[in-house]
């Protein structure tokens, strides 16, 4: 079901694109939409070169939407979330580049900005600051029992790293 709905979301976005390809907000949407399906292929034949493949165009859209706007924070961690979470495209120290431009734009008050910007941390190396950044994600919500997971695994490596 959800795979459909994505696909129908695709469609109407890569039209909003075709519309206005100078659109920061539908590049940014139709990236984030690409992403989104790009995590939803996961089996059958040639899946990972379909993979791939929404995973390049979603980098091309994120990438227009943040030459055209540079300072929305927004395409700032979708590009950081593309290099942080996606195999041939995982780049830990460009999503930490990404992630720190969000937080900064957003005055660190941006707790998903703040959340990415600490994995990105602890992907490259660096678990003591992970802990810290997150724990500031966490002031802002609480409530969040992702970032308190992700809290507890950086705990682990930076307490790992001190033996």
């Amino acid at each position: 079901q959800r795979s459909g709905e994505l696909k129908s979301a695709g469609k109407v976005l890569a039209e909003a694109v075709r519309l206005d390809p100078n659109s920061p907000r539908a590049c940014l949407l139709y990236g984030r939409g690409l992403l989104e399906q790009a995590k939803l292929v996961s089996s059958g034949p040639g899946f990972g070169v379909m993979r791939l493949g929404r995973q390049s165009q979603a980098e091309r859209m994120l990438s227009k939407a943040m030459d055209l706007s540079p300072t929305v924070p927004d395409v700032h961690l979708a590009l950081a979330e593309l290099r942080l979470n996606n195999g041939a495209l995982r780049d830990p120290a460009i999503a930490l580049t990404r992630a720190g431009e969000a937080v900064r734009l957003t005055d660190r008050r941006n707790a998903p900005a703040l959340a990415t910007l600490a994995a990105a941390q602890a992907a490259t190396g660096s678990p003591k600051k992970a802990v810290g950044t997150m724990r500031e994600a966490l002031k802002i919500d609480p409530k969040n029992t992702t970032y308190v997971a992700a809290l507890r695994r950086y705990e682990a490596d930076a307490n790992a790293l001190r033996r």
